[in-house]
């Protein structure tokens, strides 16, 4: 008697936005940013995550300076789905923008810096008919 066909989940794809608060010392921001996936059978997928946080300030000795972050990111994941909920956890390189200006400054200059992270995320989420509302930490 031949097995039984396995009951992988087939190919499929998300579309996800999300947003999130950030507290560096005294400056609290928000940030959002879009998800982009596609799971495989079983437990394997790609994502790739952009992201963007709004501007803070901080107090420097002589005024303050702005700054903002932006990531752009591609990456694996591992999807592990229940029947009304999922844990998803992925590690990605990513390409990061710091913007800083200083204000009050007798310079007043400008930096735009380019750089690269590793960046490690998990969602916790519920399945709800085609809809995944989740929790994201990174």
């Amino acid at each position: 008697m031949p097995p039984a066909p396995s009951a992988a989940t087939p190919l499929s794809f998300e579309l996800g936005g999300f947003a999130f608060g950030i507290h560096d010392g005294d400056a609290f921001g928000f940030g959002g940013g879009v998800q982009v996936g596609l799971h495989f059978p079983h437990w394997l997928g790609l994502e790739a995550v952009m992201a963007g946080s709004s501007q803070r300030e901080r107090a420097m000795e002589r005024g303050t300076a702005a700054y903002r972050l932006f990531s752009l990111g591609v990456g694996g994941n591992a999807r592990r789905t229940w029947r009304v909920a999922f844990v998803d956890l992925g590690v990605m390189p990513e390409a990061t923008l710091l913007t800083v200006s200083g204000r009050n400054l007798q310079s007043g200059r400008n930096a735009t810096r380019w750089g690269l992270a590793a960046a490690a995320r998990a969602r916790f989420g519920l399945v709800y008919g085609g809809w995944r509302p989740f929790l994201f930490m990174g």
